[in-house]
Formats: C-alpha cells, sequence, structure tokens
C-alpha cells in the first residue's frame, strides 16, 4: 500500500503512538510524510528519517502569531490555502490512502475538504474550546463601550466560523477514528459522526518494569505544564499528607505555561511539598522515571484517552487517575491502581494507600492488565488494518 501521512502534531501522547505505527508501517507499506515546516514539529519524536519522502510546506506564519489574540482568520487562511496546495500534491501522487492526523492549531486539518484520495482521519477530540464551557473564550458585550462591543461581536463571528470550518473538515473525512469509547461520544455529540475506536498502545518492549532492587521513590506526573494538566491538584493532595510520609513530586513536561509554573512552585513552597520539574527528558529517562516512581499521578481535565497510565503500568507502576474521561477505559480501581473523585483529600488517600502497600500487585500483574491489549504492536496492527481495509474500497464515505 502507498500512504501519504500528513500531521501537525505537537509533542505528546498523538505524536509518540503516530511514531511508533510509521515506524513499524514502513517495513510492510511505502509511507510519505506531508508536514508543515512553520512549527517545531519534529523536535519531538522525529518522523523524517522514517519515511521514503518527507515533503515540507511553509505557510507562512509567524509561531508566536497563532497565540496571538484574535488574528485567527489570518492565520486559518495561510493554513487553508498551504493545506489545499498540500492536498493537490497528494492526490497527484496516486496514493491509496491518506492517514490524516490532528491540527495542533485548527484541531480538524483543512485539507480533509480538500482531499479526493480515501482519508482516514484520527481525530483525538473535538476542538474543545467550541464544546466545553471551561474553554470558551469570555466575550461580555459592554454597551456602554462601541469598540469594544464591535470587538467582542468580531471575536463571536470568528469563533462561529472556526467551527464550522472545523465541522466540515470532520464531515469530509473518508473515515474517522478515534482513541477513546469517551472521545467517540464526544465527537458523536460534537459532530454528529459517530467515529470508530482505535485504540493507541504503548511499546511493552521498551517500558518494561526495573530491576527489583530499584528503590521507589517520588510520584511522577508527566504532561504539558499547563493549568488543564492539574498539576496544582497534585501538590495539593501531597501537601494533604502527613511531613514524615510526603513523596517528593517529579513533573515531566515538554511544553510549559510559564506564569503556570511560577503558580506550581508556589503552591508546593506554601504547602511544604518538594517538586522537581523536568523539561524535555529523553525517552530513557523517562522510563528511569516510571520505573523508580511509587506511583503516577493523573489529574488532566478530561483527558481524552493518555497514553501515561499505560506508560506508567507497563513499567510495573500503579496509577492515581480522576474518575473522567479516558482514565476510566485503561485504569482499572483496585487492580493497576486507583480511580479517584477530583479533590486532593481524594487522591491524597489514593496515594497514601498505594506507598503504605495496599494496592497488592506485581509488576507483572500490572503489566498483565493491559497486554497485549494495549501494547503498540496490537494498536499499529488496528490502524493498519482500517486504512487497508479503506483503502480496498470497503470502508464507507460520508461523501
Amino acid at each position: 500500500m502507498r500512504l501519504a501521512v500528513y500531521h501537525n502534531l505537537p509533542s505528546g501522547g498523538a505524536k509518540k503512538f503516530l511514531w511508533g505505527f510509521v515506524d513499524r508501517a514502513r517495513h510492510r507499506h511505502d509511507v510519505d510524510l506531508y508536514r508543515l515546516d512553520d512549527f517545531d514539529n519534529e523536535s519531538f519524536c522525529d518522523l523524517r528519517s522514517l519515511v521514503a519522502n518527507d515533503f515540507r510546506y511553509h505557510a507562512g506564519v509567524r509561531p508566536r502569531s497563532i497565540s496571538a489574540s484574535y488574528r485567527p482568520l489570518q492565520i486559518w487562511t495561510k493554513l487553508a490555502h498551504t493545506e489545499r496546495v498540500i492536498a493537490a500534491d497528494i492526490d497527484s501522487r496516486n496514493y491509496d490512502a491518506v492517514l490524516v492526523n490532528h491540527c495542533q492549531h485548527t484541531t480538524s486539518p483543512f485539507l480533509l475538504r480538500r482531499l479526493r484520495t480515501r482519508s482516514l482521519y484520527y481525530m483525538q477530540e473535538p476542538r474543545r474550546h467550541h464544546y466545553e464551557y471551561a474553554r470558551m473564550p469570555a466575550m461580555p458585550l459592554n454597551v456602554r463601550q462601541p469598540i469594544g462591543t464591535v470587538r467582542t461581536l468580531r471575536r463571536m463571528a470568528i469563533l462561529a466560523s472556526t467551527k464550522a470550518r472545523d465541522a466540515a473538515s470532520v464531515r469530509a473525512a473518508t473515515e474517522v477514528l478515534c482513541n477513546s469509547q469517551y472521545s467517540l461520544e464526544s465527537i458523536a455529540r460534537a459532530y454528529g459522526r459517530y467515529p470508530t475506536v482505535s485504540y493507541l498502545g504503548v511499546d511493552d518492549t521498551e517500558y518494561v518494569p526495573g530491576p527489583p532492587s530499584v528503590p521507589r521513590q517520588g510520584l511522577l506526573a508527566v504532561g504539558a505544564l499547563h493549568p488543564s494538566k492539574g498539576q496544582l491538584l497534585i501538590v495539593d493532595a501531597v501537601g494533604l499528607l502527613l511531613p514524615s510520609r510526603r513523596p517528593v513530586v517529579d513533573l515531566v513536561f515538554d511544553r510549559e505555561e510559564p506564569d503556570y509554573r511560577q503558580a506550581v512552585e508556589k503552591r508546593a513552597a506554601e504547602a511544604g511539598v518538594a517538586v522537581r520539574f523536568h523539561h524535555r527528558i529523553d525517552e530513557a529517562a523517562l522510563i528511569g522515571r516510571y520505573q523508580s516512581a511509587i506511583a503516577t499521578v493523573c489529574t488532566s481535565e478530561l483527558e481524552p484517552f493518555g497514553l501515561t497510565p499505560l506508560e506508567s503500568i507497563a513499567c510495573g507502576t500503579p496509577v492515581v487517575a480522576v474518575r473522567e474521561a479516558g482514565f476510566r477505559e485503561s485504569v482499572v480501581d483496585g487492580v493497576n491502581g486507583y480511580l479517584v473523585d477530583r479533590a486532593p483529600e481524594a487522591v491524597s488517600e489514593a496515594i497514601d494507600k498505594i506507598a503504605g502497600g495496599g494496592l497488592v500487585a506485581t509488576p507483572d500483574t500490572l503489566r498483565s492488565s493491559l497486554l497485549p491489549k494495549f501494547s503498540l504492536d496490537a494498536a499499529v496492527d488496528r490502524l493498519e488494518q482500517h486504512l487497508v481495509r479503506m483503502a480496498a474500497g470497503d470502508g464507507g464515505s460520508h461523501r
């Protein structure tokens, strides 16, 4: 099969899984990569060395301008033009299928609406700023300030436009996959289209338990240093433990919001909690952190699925996760960790229980709770089967 892969993913679980998929699929298929070079896409899990051809396109958008307050029409117009060119290029090369991945800026890439080649869109989640109340931008109207009112109305129009474009892209894909049952429900609710669940997976040959002699100490949290990841909740939970029983909290992250880091440092100092920050550590160091932790704590808000619990459990380390969203599909309460309410007291109790030996599970028992279902090989096989079937014309089209 001749396969084109398009992505504009940030660092994180989705990019890590895509790397694993391409690394395995390239031995059975001809795989070409299509991507934008405006952003730092390849410093994490670099795909370029894995593919036959690496096609880069420049949209003319500076990285800093993406987060600038309300210039999205300019930005999206440039991205839409560039992705139209990419779609035409892909169509001209007679691929059997295109694997389209989430876009870190537009969520659903524009080129889905332009492709004539059959497209499989692996959708991680809906565009959350449009569908989750806590993420929607506040836009109060002030009728006493006409200029402010005009600006607010303009922002509302832009939001409506971006929402419509995102939905149109989802509808245009030949097929849509997602990462969890939770994501299936979220996508169906947002777009009226039911995707197929194709779970992500962990490389269980790399993520393995460490030697029994490695001491277990400290808690681990992995994810962007951002309010939505809930690191403050972890600090508050540890602060409720007796000082003699408070483990060090290791925060591993690739991206950060500077003001939030300061907030975490301040809260930790006030609570008497020791926090260590680890920025952009390599895979071997991350595995070492998992292998030596008492537990991995997962507190992200409505995480669609999450590779972190899989990686931790594959390393023989139990997980404390909030009882919501995708965490409920990999963490089995009382078996490979604990599912708890989003409250410091509940998180603290679960941490203390694991630290005190209350969870009776060996590393092999923990691994068997997930594997082989959530192994990387099984996940790649699932995705590959969808692509082969769709390329053969057996998949349903919504066009």
